[in-house]
């Protein structure tokens, strides 16, 4: 008998199976208008459908007992097992993986299996983790051995932590925590992907055009009122800081946010230069 085309393993979807009853059922109007062996009804079948001859006794058995081709098999080995680990231990395994990357240590599936053991009482086979971890997306492969950004040093770790530290101080104190900063815009700024039909374009100005510039502050309560300031950014080189120094920010700083700002506030800014003056 010649191979079938059809990818062989692949369950059967319900509009197969209706297809594979008519097959049959053609056959065997076949076979008792020619006078044909009924015996062979099955494998001719069969071999018109491109399934193998249990398929088919399937299907006309339960189109026999119930009217109705079988229902769809589910995805899985023969059990149908499901997989133990829910979204709860899902979510730890990431968490645990990047912990290990952050501390410059790798990780294999005997330490995830460890983790499920110890924190959610999980006994799971070491294949049934890998293939777990395969399914959420991670790779087993060669460490690199250059160092990641990823890795953070020591005294980085210990100042986000004095500042999570002193911030839930201030908040605990009642402090109306406020927020500034400095980003930028182009004169014609705009998105680069479009949803396009045949021979339609986008005509654009080319080049982005002036540089705007602009810093404000946030509090909780939303953009602090009389803080916004907008200016032209003039250096046509670097990035947006180029255009802010300390004489611009000292300005801004004294003129609009001190004036406007709520009764007992924190002030919150990043390390760049002239915030630092």
């Amino acid at each position: 008998m010649e191979r079938s085309l059809r990818p062989q393993g692949k369950p059967l979807s319900q509009s197969e199976k209706w297809l594979v009853l008519n097959v049959y059922q053609r056959c065997k109007e076949e076979a008792e208008l020619s006078n044909l062996p009924v015996s062979n009804v099955y494998e001719r079948a069969a071999y018109y459908a491109g399934v193998s001859r249990k398929v088919v006794v399937n299907i006309v058995a339960n189109f026999r007992k119930t009217g109705q081709v079988p229902g769809p098999a589910n995805a899985g080995n023969k059990s149908n097992h499901k997989t133990l680990i829910d979204l709860n231990e899902t979510c730890r395994i990431r968490e645990f993986i990047f912990e290990r990357h952050r501390e410059g240590q790798s990780c294999d599936a005997k330490h995830i299996q460890d983790v499920l053991q110890d924190e959610f009482h999980l006994n799971i086979n070491l294949r049934t983790v890998r293939r777990n971890l395969n399914r959420l997306g991670f790779e087993y492969r060669r460490n690199k051995p250059k160092t990641r950004s990823l890795r953070e040093k020591e005294y980085v770790r210990q100042q986000r932590h004095t500042y999570l530290h002193q911030i839930r101080k201030f908040r605990i104190a009642d402090y109306t925590i406020v927020y500034l900063d400095e980003s930028f815009l182009h004169h014609y700024h705009g998105q680069d992907f479009s949803w396009f039909g045949d021979g339609d374009f986008l005509e654009r100005t080319s080049g982005k055009g002036r540089r705007w510039c602009f810093i404000h502050a946030v509090s909780p309560s939303g953009l602090l009122r009389d803080c916004a300031m907008i200016f032209e950014g003039k250096k046509s080189t670097g990035d947006y800081h180029g255009s802010f120094n300390f004489e611009v920010f000292y300005e801004w700083f004294h003129n609009q946010l001190i004036p406007n700002l709520p009764e007992k506030s924190c002030i919150v800014m990043d390390r760049a230069t002239y915030h630092m003056v």
